[in-house]
């Protein structure tokens, strides 16, 4: 037995059960008799320690023979012995007290005393047992473990969910190995939304250079044994890339006539590189209305009823203009107020108040008329509503509404 642990050293002891045997790095036991049965392990000047082994003599005429680790994959044989000359004609292996195996002895090969368990499962686990004419063997529990190495875990660097667009993201799939099996090789594999975006390789890193939008997603990575005999996938890890964006104050793109309004220009700086100075810029219906400048907000001064169906958007770049994105659009709703008549029994015509004449020019209004509430003229592109030989009924409360292709107009009753 040779004691292989980490990290190196230069003194090693041995240990039987509880009793200090050997100083050396390697232990060997030259005659073995029962009373070598037992648990052993070994431990070093430099802290290290194995795992325990347990060693079963028997003097009986019959014994199974089984590796003492068993790791999912692994192809494990099971050897029913016997003494030399008494060699069995048959061989039967036993389960849990069920027959798996039962075959004749080939003296040449002795194929006939082996059973295998090709790539291994936790289902393979059980109390196993061998039976020639001579007797049945002792028991032996055969534990096949599932932890050859444990589940991985994906990690992004920088480690963040979000990060802004042209950042590069290294994706990071992390595992560990059995301290019993750490020259195991593995290989590693990257999903976005469960689709593949790395192939099976022995790095475990994966670079998602210059991250756009469309590099957001879930990922995920998997684990695999090189002869492909056990495999393992890490839950996700949700990565956003965002591009700037641009938003209104107050928080809308509804404002009402005369008022003013503030635009924001909203981006995130990677981690790594918070002290980095950016600059912004807004465009009206793609026109630069405001140079670049520090300043990330633009303020729209009294809003006029034409400014309606305008887009803004801003551009955000790095001190040195090496890297520049641009939000998107962002349209802006103006609306008007309409005018009020009461009417008393008698006629009186309906207008709404004059707006400007680009208003005209630039966008077609509609017009609805009301009385008490109700409808008494729907929306169409004439501004008058017309009261004919009016009676006593026909007083109340009226009001108008005027509306573009999209928006109403401010109504004040």
């Amino acid at each position: 037995m040779s004691c292989d642990v980490e990290p190196a050293a230069s003194y090693y002891e041995w240990y039987h059960n509880t009793s200090l045997i050997s100083s050396s790095k390697v232990y060997a036991i030259t005659f073995a008799e029962t009373r070598h049965s037992g648990d052993y392990w070994c431990s070093t000047n430099t802290g290290g320690r194995s795992e325990k082994i347990k060693l079963s003599v028997s003097n009986g005429p019959v014994i199974l023979q089984a590796p003492l680790h068993v790791y999912e994959g692994d192809d494990v044989s099971l050897r029913c012995h016997s003494p030399q000359g008494r060699s069995a004609r048959q061989t039967t292996f036993y389960r849990n007290n069920q027959t798996i195996q039962t075959s004749a002895t080939d003296p040449d090969v002795a194929e006939g005393q082996i059973y295998r368990i090709r790539s291994a499962r936790v289902g393979n686990s059980g109390l196993y047992q061998c039976q020639t004419y001579l007797r049945k063997s002792a028991a032996f529990r055969l534990d096949v473990s599932d932890k050859l190495f444990s589940k991985p875990d994906i990690t992004a660097i920088p480690y963040s969910n979000i990060t802004a667009a042209g950042t590069t993201i290294t994706l990071v799939c992390n595992t560990n190995l059995s301290p019993l099996r750490m020259k195991t090789e593995l290989q590693f594999a990257f999903y976005r939304d469960g689709q593949e975006v790395k192939n099976f390789s022995l790095s475990n890193e994966f670079e998602v250079r210059s991250a756009q939008v469309e590099d957001s997603g879930n990922y995920s990575c998997k684990v695999r044994t090189s002869i492909k005999s056990v495999s393992k996938m890490s839950e996700y890890f949700f990565i956003q890339v965002q591009e700037p964006n641009i938003t209104a104050i107050p928080y809308s793109n509804t404002t009402t006539d005369g008022n003013n309004m503030t635009l924001v220009c909203n981006t995130n700086l990677s981690p790594l590189r918070m002290k980095t100075e950016l600059q912004f810029a807004f465009y009206r219906n793609g026109q630069k209305v405001r140079n670049f400048s520090p300043s990330n907000k633009y303020e729209v001064q009294s809003a006029q009823l034409e400014d309606s169906g305008n887009y803004y958007f801003c551009e955000v770049r790095n001190a040195n203009n090496s890297v520049k994105k641009r939000s998107e659009k962002l349209y802006i709703q103006v609306q008007g107020e309409c005018a009020i008549v009461r009417i008393l029994g008698s006629l009186r015509e309906i207008k709404p108040k004059t707006y400007t004449d680009i208003m005209y020019r630039r966008q077609e209004l509609q017009f609805a008329f009301y009385r008490d509430g109700r409808v008494i003229q729907n929306f169409n592109l004439s501004n008058q509503y017309e009261l004919w030989s009016s009676q006593l009924e026909n007083s109340g409360n009226y009001y108008c509404k005027i509306r573009t292709i999209s928006q109403w107009c401010k109504q004040r009753e």
